[in-house]
This record gives structure tokens, sequence and C-alpha cells, in this order.
């Protein structure tokens, strides 16, 4: 994960800071990698960052998930492969939203740069009458 930042021309720590920023002090943040063309790469953990079994999943590959007979994981993508992954159905939950809150709040932090001026009110001052002379 690490290198694919550098490779971006970002770091985990940025990354980090953005997702705090952006969502809240939370446990397994998802990560935004880029963002090319105004599309967000957006990574989640499955697991703890630090731990050995953590896999990241691409939030925008994901078409769905679900859980099988074995109480299992399943992840679904949009290439038709589905993936079991050794984590809770209700952490993926967690996962796929905090990943969804992430690509909002770019989208937001996006079209404010794009129209800075468009998101304040213009307030006008009352017309100032002119004394007779």
């Amino acid at each position: 994960m690490k290198k694919s930042l550098i490779f971006y021309g970002n770091s985990y720590k940025l990354a980090t800071f953005f997702s705090r920023e952006s969502i809240g002090h939370l446990h397994k943040l998802p990560l935004m990698i880029s963002h090319d063309f105004g599309v967000p790469l957006i990574m989640m953990p499955t697991l703890s960052a630090e731990s050995e079994g953590n896999i990241w999943i691409s939030f925008s590959a994901i078409d769905s998930y679900s859980i099988n007979s074995h109480n299992q994981c399943l992840v679904h993508f949009t290439n038709s492969q589905v993936l079991p992954v050794n984590v809770s159905y209700s952490t993926m939950c967690r996962q796929f939203v905090l990943s969804h809150f992430l690509t909002n709040r770019f989208q937001k932090t996006r079209d404010q740069m794009n129209h800075p001026f468009s998101q304040s009110k213009l307030t006008y001052l009352p017309t100032r009458k002119n004394p007779k002379r």
C-alpha cells in the first residue's frame, strides 16, 4: 500500500490525514490512493493496516458483498469474480460505508474547488440613499 501511495505521489501519512479529516479519527480507515480524472481510487482495509491478514480492496471494484452458508463474507467484484474474505459481514458493511463517505467528501471538495463561489450566497447591502444637497 505504501509503495502504491508513493507511486501516485502520495504518502501513507498524508492519505491517513485526509481520511481522518474527512470522516473522523476511526480505526481501519479507507485511504484515497489517487484521483485520476476526478475519480478517486479508494482502498479499504479488511483488518487493521498493520495486521498480517489484512488485504486492501478497491472500493470502486466492489459490486456487492454477501454472506454464505458457512458464515463467510464474500465480496462480489464488478468483473464477476467472488472473493471470500476473512472479515465479518458487519465489518465489510462498515468499511464499505466509510469508503462511500470518503468518496462523497472528495467529490464535495472537488466541486468546491471547481466552483468556489457557487457555494457562497451573495448578500447585498441595502441601497444607500444619497442625501439632498
